[in-house]
């Protein structure tokens, strides 16, 4: 190589015209060497799992060393539960661990990851968290500084690794979900997360912050299986014996033992992280609990499983299995640096079969392949003149554009399913072209977006923020499950987007102005085809969709959104509520939030709906709401189906928006746990002001011109129609407003932080009880009554019981006042030494003040008032913010 570089490039010496003919040979060999050196610019990943169940150890440390020894990339190993044997003691373990430092120390590239199975937790026993504690404690003894170990006291993670600047391992602890005895909780403060939906929201974040990285989940158990744990049998399985092989095969696949992904403890979960990796690309999950060797497509990313060290159990076959086999071995994934992604299958002694393509290149797609959208090494900055060529000017012009053409029904179909909006979905509306070249100084497309109902895309911008695109039109079968994909199910889903109004979010942007609330303002474009889109042409050209800023914290402090300091999702911003009694929302500007939601009719504000602006303050963080997703405002609910769907004893959530609301309880149903939590300390008057200040903020004029920020050939059809019904709303806003207090004070929720608190009741004469939260001086066995993190009045006729959880930090809990009658009283007081001591009295033989404490060593004087109960159940001395369930018509 260096002869043909030499020939070549040196020009103190022309060449000899006798060679001159070399020339183009030569570039050819110089060119074809750099890209071949580039694309070997590889990092290899080696998956295994079920190590435990391998009668010689030597055989797979043997194939290790012969695998590291013969290539020279980064290379990670992968151990991916159920480690060591059950009769190994501490003494096997560490010369085990011994090994691998001899292995990490003969070659430097090879890095070693540690994830935890079932096995490791005794089995899925009683003692199998006192177990993993005790192995992670005898691996931290001698680690290796590249032995990386992910047991962290049997939290449910989610943890990153960044093995290469180009692949990110996201490792979660799957027995966490599947354990039914003791394990960490929010409670006890082990773990920073320790609640399924934080840990969603941790996972979401991670995905989004990590584009233009490979990503990999290493997990234990599959999310989806093609042997005996997911349901997969041979045939003889169900033949032999007979009747009883039928049910134990029906068994597994429909209730499941702790080793099945079915069974009630890991579905739930396993059903969320499904949906959560369908709204992105190009992720590969990875697990190592089934005996095989098997590689699935799921949407636009991949699940491999690689547990079959020795032999295998039985694989079933699918359409969607790139492998699928029993033969033991394992999987090694190479990551190579132009966007590539290849598998191969080794035998346990190191022998390798032919390499496949896993993912192809964003630079070199091919057809029959999944494209790596997540590393697209063809990104370039676009100049004018780059834009210039290969695309259509559309700088000026508009088109006219239809948000759902196939929403058009007959007569009878609306009589069946509803006209709803179908008007507003098939008539063309005149939309501009997104000009990519100077909205925003230049827009570039980076990445896909999230949400699982609508296609979206992802934008960087010349000013330094970044862009979300999404469509107009949404597909709610996309969170459906696959076996019920393209089935009359999804069918009816889809077709039932009509029950939205299209371009509603653009009139509720406006009203949100007017009331002063944080929100991010969409506009309507239709994408063309440009070089700045790159290789999301094919898919997201001509796209009608309302582009809109990304409330986030990821770029320069002077960017952020709103001038925060950062921006929080919910359950993150819990975590800063419960960890910091100083860390505030601004409830009044909550409440004028959701007395917005409750008149455009916008039913769908869960939490995911929300994002929060935070500002420090001298008394610590202010989070302001930000609310987002306003695809349910304005929901119309007609035809037979949709409106006995409608009705409060068919379906909890959802709202017809009409002149008037009959349906409170169901039009606010999603945001009920964030109601609670966040609005505990509210008081009807404040509720009503709220509701006020929207009436006082907004006029008649003012709703006219919201209407009319929707596309003009809209108002006619359904605009004035959606004016009016504003109108009518609006004059009724504080009545609605103060019934929807009177539903949420029925039971209050008072939640301290995890640091020490002082809760002081107040019994008084007439029946109210005052509340009353300090802070707790340790030092001085005291509160410090300067600083009130909570008080509230209530009333016997609005509340008839009241919940206080400590949480951890030393709570004390003092109780006292005379009463002829009182407001019920429970007391959970949570981890830490805390001390309840209960010297009110209320008239009769009822106990008022009920204990939940099971640390015989908690200091507590029940009085006359109080009763200690001890449960048996571990979830009764726990806070679970979605414990709350309102009376419903069915069981």
């Amino acid at each position: 190589m260096r002869i043909i570089l030499f020939l070549f490039v040196r020009d103190f010496n022309p060449m000899p015209p006798a060679l001159l003919f070399l020339r183009p040979v030569l570039l050819f060999c110089l060119t074809a060497f750099l890209t071949t050196r580039m694309v070997a610019q590889e990092a290899k990943v080696i998956l295994t799992g079920n190590t435990s169940e391998l009668k010689n150890p030597d055989l797979l440390f043997d194939a290790i060393h012969s695998y590291c020894g013969s290539h020279q990339q980064d290379i990670l190993w992968v151990l991916n539960g159920d480690l060591f044997p059950e009769k190994w003691q501490e003494k096997e373990i560490h010369e085990w661990q011994s090994r691998v430092n001899h292995l990490l120390d003969t070659f430097p590239r090879l890095q070693v990851l540690l994830n935890q199975g079932d096995m490791d937790w005794d089995d899925t026993g009683k003692k199998g968290w006192k177990k993993i504690q005790a192995l992670e404690k005898d691996l931290l003894k001698n680690k290796h500084a590249r032995f990386h170990l992910f047991l962290q006291h049997g939290c449910p993670g989610p943890w990153t690794f960044e093995f290469t600047s180009s692949v990110k391992m996201v490792v979660i602890n799957s027995q966490w979900w599947n354990h039914s005895h003791e394990k960490p909780i929010p409670s006890d403060g082990v773990c920073s997360i320790a609640d399924t939906d934080i840990f969603i929201e941790e996972l979401e974040g991670i995905l989004d912050e990590n584009d233009g990285k490979n990503v990999m989940v290493i997990s234990h158990f599959p999310l989806e299986s093609l042997g005996n744990y997911g349901g997969r049998f041979a045939a003889t399985d169900y033949l032999f014996p007979p009747l009883a092989g039928s049910i134990r095969t029906g068994f597994h696949q429909n209730v499941g033992s702790s080793k099945d992904i079915h069974n009630n403890y890991f579905n739930a979960f396993r059903l969320k992280m499904q949906g959560v990796l369908q709204s992105y690309s190009s992720v590969i999950f990875s697990s190592g609990h089934e005996h095989n060797q098997s590689i699935l497509k799921a949407g636009q990313n991949f699940y491999i499983n690689s547990g079959a060290l020795s032999d295998g159990d039985y694989t079933a076959s699918s359409q969607r299995a790139l492998l699928h086999s029993s033969r033991a071995g394992f999987i090694e994934v190479s990551y190579r640096s132009n966007g590539e992604v290849g598998y191969r299958l080794y035998d346990p002694s190191g022998g390798a079969n032919k390499e496949n393509l896993l993912m192809s290149s964003a630079c070199s797609p091919i057809a029959s392949t999944l494209v790596n959208t997540r590393v697209n090494t063809c990104i370039q900055k676009t100049t004018s003149a780059d834009s210039d060529k290969g695309s259509e000017d559309h700088s000026a012009n508009c088109t006219m554009a239809i948000a759902g053409e196939e929403y058009k029904s007959s007569a009878f179909k609306e009589f069946w399913l509803g006209r709803h909006y179908r008007r507003s979905w098939t008539v063309p509306v005149k939309v501009p072209y997104l000009n990519m070249d100077t909205t925003f100084g230049g827009l570039t497309a980076v990445g896909k977006g999230g949400g699982r109902q609508t296609t979206s895309l992802k934008f960087s911008s010349e000013n330094g923020m970044e862009y979300v695109f999404r469509s107009v039109d949404k597909d709610p079968s996309k969170a459906l499950g696959y076996e019920l994909r393209g089935t009359i199910v999804s069918e009816f889903l889809k077709d039932q987007t009509t029950t939205q109004q299209p371009y509603g979010a653009m009139t509720v942007s406006y009203l949100m102005d007017k009331v002063h609330l944080l929100h991010a303002t969409p506009e309507l474009y239709v994408l063309p085809e440009h070089p700045r889109l790159g290789i999301f042409n094919a898919d997201y050209k001509n796209l009608f969709g309302m582009l809109e800023v990304r409330p986030t914290d990821k770029m320069d402090k002077e960017k952020i959104f709103a001038g925060a300091d950062h921006i929080e999702k919910s359950f993150k911003m819990f975590d800063k509520l419960y960890d910091d009694p100083s860390n505030k929302v601004d409830r009044e500007e909550f409440a004028r939030a959701r007395m917005l939601d409750l008149w455009v009719g916008d039913w769908s504000k869960h939490e995911d709906n929300w994002k929060w602006a935070g500002f420090k303050t001298s008394g610590g963080e202010l989070f302001r709401p930000v609310p987002r997703d306003r695809d349910h405002a304005f929901s119309r609910w007609d035809g037979l189906l949709p409106w006995l769907a409608d009705r409060e004893w068919a379906m909890p959530n959802g709202e017809n928006f009409d002149y008037k609301i009959r349906g409170l309880k169901s039009l606010m149903w999603q945001a009920r746990h964030l109601d609670r939590f966040v609005a505990s300390e509210l008081t009807k008057a404040q509720w009503i002001k709220a509701a006020k200040e929207i009436q006082n903020s907004i006029t008649p004029a003012d709703i006219e011109q919201a209407v009319r920020k929707m596309p003009e050939e809209i108002y006619e059809k359904d605009g004035k129609e959606i004016a009016l019904k504003l109108n009518a709303r609006i004059n009724d806003l504080p009545l609605y407003a103060a019934q929807y207090y009177n539903l949420l004070a029925e039971e209050v929720e008072i939640v301290g932080t995890n640091e020490d608190e002082y809760f002081h009741l107040e019994r008084k004469p007439d029946g109210s009880v005052l509340v009353t939260v300090y802070e707790y001086i340790k030092k001085l066995q005291q509160p410090d009554k300067t600083k009130v993190f909570y008080q509230r009045l209530f009333f016997p006729n609005e509340t008839r019981e009241l919940r206080l959880f400590g949480l951890n930090g030393e709570d004390q809990f003092v109780i006292e006042g005379t009463a002829g009658k009182s407001i019920l009283v429970r007391i959970i007081s949570g981890g830490g030494n805390d001390r309840v001591m209960d010297t009110s009295s209320v008239k009769g033989r009822k106990r008022n003040t009920l204990i939940y404490e099971k640390e015989k060593s908690t200091p507590v004087e029940v009085g006359s008032e109080g009763a200690w109960i001890k449960p048996k159940d571990n979830r009764f001395y726990q806070y679970d913010r979605a414990n709350f369930k309102y009376n419903t018509y069915l069981p």
